[in-house]
């Protein structure tokens, strides 16, 4: 299986520089699937029953963010489910300080698992609705990229993620081709660039990143 991890790694469509060629990485992932082995049995936390399919489709799309998100950023990952996408790019960027949120509490707890298990540092998952989490004063306006995979629509995840964005601050949004662009400008974020993705099996998306103001105080 490291062998497989290594190949998707340093796949040219990944565009990852990685030092050591990705070995700390692929322990980190292959430590991710020990994990899933256990719990997949037990909860179905992917549609597929193969660790390989799984990281060419989910592990692949996960590491596709990494081009996105802040190497050294506070990052919050709306959704996670079975931990994507924000761990893979946790395992390949270990200096992000990462927080997933999952309302479905078996979830949160092989989450919670997995990051026990392999010992990641400023990691930490949240078993809540993103609505309820935002309501908490300590994760308000604390981060700088707020991450969503196929959650919900556009606009809905632009209104999920402004609350806790720093001033600055970016939302990042994965969508398939043809997805409504409604609700791309928002009073408090505007787009700012995309990224043009291909999975592993080739098929094509992208990566939209949307803005929040800055501020504008003079310093």
């Amino acid at each position: 299986m490291k062998t497989k991890i290594l190949e998707i790694l340093n796949d040219s469509r990944l565009e990852l520089t990685l030092p050591d060629g990705g070995a700390c990485a692929a322990e980190r992932i292959a430590g991710y699937f020990a994990v899933w082995e256990k719990w997949n049995a037990k909860i179905g936390l992917t549609a597929e029953k193969d660790a390989l399919e799984v990281l060419r489709r989910h592990v692949f799309d996960s590491l596709q963010y990494a081009r996105a998100i802040l190497p050294d950023g506070k990052i919050l990952d709306v959704g996670s489910g079975a931990g994507f996408p924000g761990l893979p790019v946790k395992f390949v960027h270990p200096q992000i300080d990462l927080t997933l949120v999952e309302s479905r509490r078996k979830r949160c707890s092989f989450l919670d698992s997995v990051i026990a298990e392999i010992g990641l540092e400023q990691a930490t998952a949240h078993n809540s609705r993103i609505e309820d989490l935002a309501e908490r004063e300590e994760f308000q306006g604390k981060f700088d990229q707020v991450v969503f995979k196929a959650v919900a629509p556009l606009g809905q995840c632009l209104q999920w993620g402004a609350p806790f964005l720093k001033p600055g601050g970016e939302i990042v949004v994965k969508k398939e081709p043809g997805a409504e662009d409604a609700g791309r400008d928002t009073a408090s974020l505007k787009w700012s660039h995309d990224f043009e993705l291909q999975s592993f099996y080739g098929v094509e998306s992208r990566l939209m990143v949307f803005k929040s103001p800055g501020n504008d105080c003079d310093l």
